[in-house]
């Protein structure tokens, strides 16, 4: 009998390895000879891809090239390589010193490989808007005993963090004061970090982020990217918090205008 093994990822891999009683000094090298991987490299000179290649053919592997480009008469071209993340390490080592931009390359391969071996799973967020003129939630959840009870609901349905705003960024929305911003987040926090769930404030505003962290918010979510109000960032680097930077094109009143 034949049985077609999936490898996910390294801890697969280890699984599989370890699960044929080879001796643990040997388990990381043949790990890494169980995973493969297929990478396409966009817009290269014929002279890279032919190096390219060359390094494949040499560590056993293949890549896959445009047909013209043996002879240097296409200009611009795609390669596809594939291998393993032992063969790719080999690769990407010998590319290092190579000319054409492919030490440049070399760096992309290793750190693209880098995020495809993460274990950590990805991470959810709620999103938990109390304010009356969200798009998606307005108005749901205004009394912090619902949106406290919301968030505990979005928690057991596989949340990870816990995005509670005060003020609508939905398009043509006009902004709230700080005092009301704050009247609405501070209650549902206070009654939220009794929870372990990590919790992040939408707010563009120093006062209203250094107001939440100091009740146990971990991430600070800015739809301005801190061009709103720059003293955010000292805010963020005193508590040694986590923040998103969002890109958005002029305000929440107008960023649908060309």
């Amino acid at each position: 009998m034949i049985r077609i093994k999936a490898i996910r990822g390294k801890r697969d891999a280890e699984k599989l390895v370890r699960s044929m009683n080879v001796d643990e000094v040997v388990v990381n090298l043949l790990s890494d000879k169980q995973r493969f991987y297929v990478f396409q490299i966009e817009k290269l000179p014929p002279a890279a891809v032919n190096i390219i290649k060359q390094m494949a053919l040499a560590r056993g592997t293949d890549a896959v090239i445009h047909r013209d480009v043996i002879t240097c008469r296409a200009d611009k071209t795609d390669v596809v390589l594939s291998g393993t993340k032992k063969e790719f390490e080999y690769i990407a080592s010998s590319l290092k010193n190579q000319p054409f931009g492919l030490g440049k390359i070399t760096g992309q391969i290793v750190n693209l490989i880098e995020c495809l071996e993460q274990e950590k799973a990805p991470e959810i967020m709620g999103i938990l808007n109390v304010t009356p003129d969200s798009f998606s939630d307005g108005g749901k959840y205004l009394d912090p005993d619902c949106a406290y009870r919301r968030a505990v609901e979005m928690k057991m349905e596989g949340a990870t963090i816990i995005d509670v705003g005060g003020q609508s960024s939905r398009p043509g929305s006009e902004p709230v004061s700080e005092e009301e911003e704050l009247n609405r987040v501070l209650p549902v926090l206070e009654k939220l970090k009794e929870e372990e769930i990590d919790i992040s404030i939408d707010t563009y505003r120093a006062k209203v982020a250094e107001a939440a962290l100091n009740l146990g918010a971990e991430i600070v979510n800015d739809i301005s990217a801190m061009r709103f109000d720059p003293e955010i960032a000292d805010v963020v680097k005193e508590k040694n918090a986590r923040i998103v930077l969002m890109h958005m094109k002029g305000t929440p009143r107008d960023m649908q205008e060309n």
